[in-house]
């Protein structure tokens, strides 16, 4: 729930307008209408001013954005450029993956640009929230 806090206030912090939370993705409001104290101790009130909507699937996410923006996966899979190399002056929907799992296969095989943030010591991935801060900063450089 926190790294879901820490991604709404990365997002505020770099003018993202908004996020889509979705499938098991904890959301700033739970299905009873309560405010999630985890999330927005994170958020520091970010949850307030960045949109954000839940969807079921990403491909429903995917439908939202699609006339306005190219959806990219930011995944380690075989035919991903290192994420100095996109051009982010593209309108881009960045999908990032699960803690554990990461992109799902068939968001991969949907979604054909794919960009990755390389890895140089033996773990595989890096904290969500961590990634999300990298990709959007440099989104904006």
């Amino acid at each position: 729930m926190e790294n879901v806090g820490s991604i709404l206030r990365t997002c505020e912090a770099v003018g993202i307008e908004k996020i889509f939370c979705v499938g098991t993705t904890p959301t700033p409001i739970d299905r009873f209408g309560r405010e999630v104290q985890k999330i927005n101790k994170a958020s520091l009130g970010a949850e307030k001013i960045v949109d954000w909507k839940y969807t079921p699937t990403t491909t429903d996410a995917l439908r939202a954005c699609a006339h306005t923006h190219t959806p990219v996966c930011v995944e380690l899979s075989v035919t991903a450029i290192p994420y100095t190399e996109y051009n982010y002056s593209i309108p881009t929907a960045f999908i990032f993956g699960n803690e554990v799992d990461g992109v799902s296969p068939e968001t991969l095989l949907q979604v054909k640009k794919h960009i990755a943030i390389p890895m140089f010591g033996k773990k595989e991935s890096l904290n969500v929230a961590v990634a999300v801060g990298i990709i959007l900063y440099k989104s904006k450089k």
